[in-house]
């Protein structure tokens, strides 16, 4: 009993340690060549009302739904949802007509993220980046580098999800012409 007890300990100390060693903030983007125009990127991405179509949460969580919606396509604009038993909520901080800056809580975890938006070639490159970080004691490191991974998988799926959106829109406007 003696020996499980302290490895127990011995393994709880080391998760703590490590952690305390760890960043507890983090920082991903994602840049892809996209099928979207600049009439599309502005239509999906700087009207929250239009995220649902796109947006890796939604996708992820099956109970995901909008709450509240305010002022969705200028400065200011505010996006209340609950998934699950989580509620989030997310204020667009600025805007132009190639970029979306704003500031989200879930989970108690604050993040400040941008949808940017450049041409390259007469093709649309878009950047989603986020900064996040948890300051939770002892465990605030290891929970930092999990929502980082996690993060990181939400921006791919959803600018692939934005992508997708755009390719499909683009091929039903050549095949109505």
């Amino acid at each position: 009993m003696r020996y499980f007890i302290r490895t127990f300990f011995s393994i709880l100390l080391l998760v703590a340690i490590t952690s305390v060693l760890l960043p507890n903030s983090y920082t991903v983007a994602k840049t892809i060549t996209s099928h979207c125009k600049q009439v599309q990127f502005e239509n999906w991405v700087l009207d929250l009302a239009q995220w649902h179509l796109w947006t890796p949460f939604a996708t992820y969580e099956k109970s995901w739904q909008a709450l509240e919606l305010a002022n969705s396509n200028k400065i200011g604009a505010y996006l209340k949802w609950q998934s699950g038993d989580n509620i989030g909520e997310m204020t667009v901080t600025a805007m132009t007509n190639h970029t979306i800056s704003y500031t989200s809580v879930y989970e108690q975890n604050t993040n400040i993220g941008s949808i940017t938006a450049d041409f390259f070639a007469d093709q649309l490159q878009i950047t989603w980046a986020i900064e996040g970080g948890i300051n939770t004691p002892l465990l605030g490191g290891i929970l930092t580098q999990y929502y980082k991974y996690k993060t990181h998988d939400a921006i791919d799926l959803g600018l692939r999800n934005l992508n997708s959106l755009c390719k499909s829109q683009s091929l039903e406007t050549q095949n109505a012409n």
